[in-house]
């Protein structure tokens, strides 16, 4: 009996010619498409087999990772764990590691592994985190309960950096960006978050596109297997992706989220199915079914405030679910995905015009921002209305408007004499006005 092919995506992806080659239905996946394109999220994207059978929106735009960022460092650990280079049971104490304000002797005894769980007890505050009230200082020990912690998460990256002597975006752009041959990453869409009156310790983000969110996702269905080389450690595939804790209705691993057997009924689905997800507010999920074989990624716009029913989602998945009817058959039919086309149309510059718009620039709310030249581009850095994001390229619509790449805001410069003002458009509502005040004409 022949074996079926095992499809992994090199410098770019395959598709299925027809869902019913992977055992799908197309009526109940266009069935899907309709639930995703209700919701108000931006991207979705069903793997099967490490093959595409379902693409909609903008799978190639890279928008805010958000709390997903988290999963990806917990992969980073299972590989300096696999070489005895981070040691889970490590304490605070034996690591050095404090803060400002001080952790007390208590909280220092919080081990490596229990902050991978979210169970520390150190309740200091933190950097990148939604404002809510914490418990109180020494309130819990160590291990003793489940309370999801930033404080927890951004001091796993101190930790990493200075036990394994590396930088965490490059070796992530090493250990698993390359391997894996992810299409639209850059390491300059991520930074690292400081709010040094809250905590020493900086989150960690990302910007990234669907297409290779479900790289990653497909790793971890491998069980840390890419082609012909083991990445992650199987063992710490599955350990990670084990539930410690049951805080509401899925469970909790090392900064993975895990549908367990103490779901209620109407998810009982998803833990027959072996779900475990990467997850993020707003609708940002890289869901992993390992006993349907697939890998399930959906975004929404990070650079707008839109709401959507995480009922919805469930309910998406289900229909995903469902629309499986057959056994896939020996050798499916698959053709090169083609990536959605830009939602805009860019036009080129000479040097000399881009160098008009060079310089730095005062808005009414005080913030500042620098435009340079990189290349044949625009790098616009410190943008007023995002001011903690990486620098963005600005892509020209015409000789006086850009787009922020990704973002999609539109910037316009106007010139008069040795004078430039710029405008940025958020909305028609949201418009945010600056004047240059260094650069060509003011020095």
């Amino acid at each position: 009996m022949q074996e079926r092919t095992t499809h992994y995506p090199g410098t770019t992806w395959l598709q299925y010619a027809s869902p019913k080659d992977a055992g799908y239905s197309s009526r109940l996946l266009e069935e899907a498409r309709d639930a995703f394109n209700q919701t108000g999220l931006s991207a979705l994207l069903v793997i099967h087999d490490g093959v595409i059978l379902l693409a909609e929106g903008q799978v190639n735009r890279r928008f805010e990772c958000r709390s997903i960022r988290k999963s990806f460092l917990s992969a980073l650990y299972g590989i300096y764990v696999g070489k005895g280079i981070l040691d889970l049971n490590a304490t605070l104490a034996d690591l050095t590691i404090d803060d400002e304000p001080p952790l007390t002797p208590e909280e220092k005894q919080a081990r490596v592994r229990h902050l991978l769980q979210a169970r520390s007890g150190v309740y200091h505050q933190a950097a990148f985190e939604v404002p809510k009230e914490k418990p109180p200082r020494n309130s819990s020990k160590p291990g003793a309960r489940w309370y999801y912690n930033n404080w927890d998460f951004n001091t796993l990256l101190t930790i990493f950096e200075r036990e394994t002597g590396t930088r965490f975006f490059e070796e992530f752009q090493r250990q698993i960006a390359r391997p894996l041959h992810m299409e639209e990453f850059r390491l300059r869409d991520t930074c690292y978050h400081f709010e040094r009156e809250r905590s020493l310790h900086p989150a960690y983000r990302f910007r990234m596109s669907a297409k290779d969110m479900a790289r990653f996702g497909l790793l971890y269905l491998r069980e840390g297997r890419w082609e012909d080389r083991q990445i992650l450690p199987a063992s710490w595939v599955a350990e990670s992706t084990t539930s410690y804790s049951n805080p509401g209705e899925d469970g909790y691993g090392y900064m993975w989220w895990v549908y367990d057997a103490h779901m209620p009924d109407r998810l009982r689905r998803f833990h027959e199915l072996g779900v475990y997800e990467a997850s993020g507010t707003g609708g940002q999920k890289i869901t992993v079914v390992p006993r349907a074989r697939l890998v399930i990624v959906h975004l929404k716009n990070t650079y707008v405030s839109t709401e959507h029913d995480p009922k919805q989602l469930w309910a998406l998945k289900e229909l995903i679910f469902d629309a499986q009817k057959s056994t896939p058959i020996v050798d499916p039919r698959l053709v090169p995905f083609q990536d959605p086309p830009e939602w805009f149309e860019t036009v080129p510059l000479e040097a000399s015009t881009l160098d008009k718009y060079v310089g730095d620039y005062a808005f009414e709310n005080g913030m500042t921002m620098a435009v340079k030249r990189e290349g044949d581009s625009l790098l616009l850095e410190n943008i007023p209305v995002w001011p903690h994001d990486p620098p963005t390229h600005l892509l020209p619509i015409s000789e006086t408007t850009f787009v922020l790449e990704d973002v999609g805001h539109t910037v316009t410069f106007d010139l008069d004499g040795s004078d430039c003002h710029v405008t940025i458009e958020v909305t028609a509502e949201h418009t945010s006005y600056g004047k240059r005040v260094h650069g060509k004409g003011t020095d």
